[in-house]
């Protein structure tokens, strides 16, 4: 006959699976690392894309590409994360999960309507920092239900990079403040051998206006001209100044810079 089992060491596996059984109904562990990965692969290859998207039609269009990957990434992650599940004996409707998704949902119906708000007012480039921030933020609000401490990690690393994302055009700035007044007087400039033109292609929308701001000691203060060019009659310009006569490409066809700039 046996000998019976010590008492302590009942115990401790009483204690070992109290103690697994509370840190499983406590948190939520089930995140696909493969889904997210995948997840993170269509959304850089739509990156990839959507500046042509955006040349091509507007900033509706660009929109539009990104709801098609919002549709991808749902799917990837609708059958990666109860796969997952099923792996780690977790329960996709458990308490934990709900919190977890729940705080998820809120900044990303935040993002929905400040998305709705920005193109309306045709502000474009406010996007991205908005949709960075917001989506750094659900991470990060669902910490307390997860045990995976590089997810809310991974929240705060994008709440950086949105932050980075709405600076940008600061940086631009700033970067002019500095580097303009050296140009202007350095000797080459001083010495008419140097010209600045200066665009910025911050525009949105399928025409993409934007201003051209020419530096120079031959163009009068003030002069202002309203012609419609593109990129390629700054190629052009470019091209004449350096005594390049027969111009590249699109170049040949493209408007030149306007006479009273004296370039």
């Amino acid at each position: 006959m046996p000998l019976p089992s010590p008492l302590d060491r009942h115990a401790r596996e009483d204690l070992r699976y109290i103690r697994e059984t509370m840190a499983r109904a406590g948190a939520f562990s089930a995140v696909p690392g493969w889904g997210t990965a995948l997840v993170g692969a269509s959304a850089l290859l739509v990156a990839a894309l959507a500046p042509a998207v955006r040349a091509r039609s507007g900033g509706p269009g660009w929109l539009l590409a990104w709801g098609v990957e919002l549709l991808v990434a749902v799917l990837i992650i609708a059958v990666a994360l109860p796969r997952k599940a099923r792996a780690t004996g977790e329960d996709v409707l458990s308490g934990p999960a709900r919190r977890f998704f729940t705080s998820f949902l809120v900044p990303a119906a935040v993002a929905a309507v400040l998305t709705i708000a920005l193109a309306r007012a045709g502000a474009w480039e406010l996007v991205p920092g908005a949709w960075l921030s917001l989506y750094g933020c659900a991470l990060v609000a669902g910490w307390g239900g997860l045990t995976r401490e590089v997810v809310p990690g991974m929240g705060l690393s994008f709440v950086a990079l949105g932050a980075a994302a709405f600076l940008t055009p600061t940086w631009g700035d700033a970067w002019l403040a500095r580097w303009i007044p050296m140009i202007v007087a350095s000797p080459t400039y001083r010495h008419g051998h140097t010209a600045v033109l200066l665009t910025f292609d911050e525009g949105g929308g399928g025409r993409n206006i934007v201003p051209l701001i020419v530096l120079s000691r031959y163009t009068p203060v003030h002069a202002v001209r309203h012609r419609l060019m593109s990129h390629y009659s700054l190629l052009r310009g470019t091209e004449k100044m350096l005594g390049i006569r027969r111009y590249l490409g699109k170049a040949r066809s493209a408007r030149g810079l306007p006479k009273a700039f004296h370039l």
